[in-house]
């Protein structure tokens, strides 16, 4: 269900409006002011899950978009990025690399961060409008002996925030070393093995 929320303007009489997603409330604008409320949010898909005696709501974006926090809140993340493309070949001479995998950072107790790291510290979300990035994978190179293309960056960019998942490197072509990313392209075949 879709509420507007009234929250007054410091310093004015007058009210603003935002709109927030909370299918678990049926509050009246009335019932929504300025410090009767502890934490919400809005964006993404949402579900909820119960692990242990915990029970979790999860906010899922496959696309950009705006994720909405009013209040104030500790959170777990798990951020993706695009993966990048191989390269390609014209399959006389060798093979192009594979891409890389896109980075993966993540906050998520009990799960390892990027390159095996171990989970990053959870953030605190205060209130404001986050910029979500969901970053593409590359896209093919055109047939011949091209490199690859590295795939997007995805991250969270609010209030204090700031985290950047960086995209896969784009596989190398014959005879050279993949491109540098999250995870970095393979490099291309090597002709001067060939018979």
């Amino acid at each position: 269900m879709v509420y507007k929320i009234s929250l007054p303007l410091v310093g004015s009489t007058g009210t603003r409006k935002k709109e927030i997603i909370d299918a678990d409330r049926n509050l009246t604008v009335d019932e929504l002011r300025v410090g009767s409320f502890a934490f919400a949010a809005s964006g993404g898909a949402t579900n909820t899950y119960t692990s242990g005696d915990v029970t979790y709501k999860t906010h899922t974006f496959t696309s950009s978009g705006e994720f909405l926090v009013l209040g104030s809140k500790e959170i777990e993340y798990l951020v993706i990025a695009g993966g990048g493309s191989g390269a390609s070949c014209d399959g006389s001479n060798g093979g192009g690399g594979g891409g890389g995998a896109g980075g993966y950072r993540s906050s998520v107790s009990g799960e390892n961060s990027g390159g095996g790291a171990s989970a990053e510290d959870p953030i605190t979300l205060t209130q404001g409008t986050y910029t979500i990035t969901v970053g593409a994978g590359g896209v093919a190179p055109a047939i011949g002996n091209n490199e690859g293309v590295d795939g997007e960056d995805s991250s969270i960019v609010g209030p204090s925030t700031n985290i950047v998942s960086i995209g896969g490197g784009g596989g190398g072509k014959i005879d050279t070393n993949g491109r540098a990313g999250g995870s970095g392209g393979g490099s291309g075949g090597n002709t001067s093995t060939r018979s």
